[in-house]
């Protein structure tokens, strides 16, 4: 099932690789990567760390693997990881909400730019392009992540304290 923001049944519960969280730190790494490569008009190869370029690649690999014709690896992974990109695409790139092709395209274009992250280069138009979607893309990743975390920690389940409050409750004088 792939979870569109606010529109989660509630019913259901995420799965760990459903949760955009655990991708903040990657998410947030790659909008300062971006940043330079932005400002700068070139990929600066040397301040990649290599995990992140590998994160990198991982990350769109595997969600480029769920729409492929062959089964891919890890296919809880995979549509997860599709699902995750396929919101982020959906939110940072006017597109049409129902234009898989659309999406493949553009999952595609970012697969093969993060692969090409580790050679230096000055950045072409079209490549300036790719980097401020995909800019965009992980900052909307990093910030759903965020409101995720942050609704796991104020869990609409919990009761509201009931008012008045009962005597072992109150404040002291």
């Amino acid at each position: 099932m792939c979870y569109r923001y606010g529109h989660e049944d509630p019913g259901m519960a995420k799965s760990d690789a459903q949760k955009l969280a655990k991708w903040i730190p990657f998410a947030e790494a790659m909008v300062e990567f971006l940043e330079e490569a932005e400002d700068s008009g070139s990929i600066q190869a040397e301040q990649l760390p290599t995990t992140l370029y590998h994160a990198g690649v991982y990350f769109f690999t595997l969600a480029l693997s769920a729409v492929q014709e062959d089964a891919p690896v890890d296919p809880e992974a995979s549509i997860a990881n599709y699902c995750i990109a396929a919101g982020a695409i959906r939110a940072t790139v006017a597109l049409d909400e129902q234009d898989r092709a659309a999406i493949t395209k553009r999952l595609g274009l970012y697969t093969d730019f993060v692969k090409k992250l580790q050679k230096g280069r000055k950045l072409t138009q079209s490549e300036l392009g790719i980097a401020r979607e995909l800019l965009a893309f992980f900052r909307h990743l990093s910030s759903a992540g965020g409101v995720e975390q942050y609704e796991a920690f104020v869990d609409p389940q919990i009761p509201p304290v009931p008012e008045p409050m009962p005597p072992a409750l109150e404040a002291c004088p």
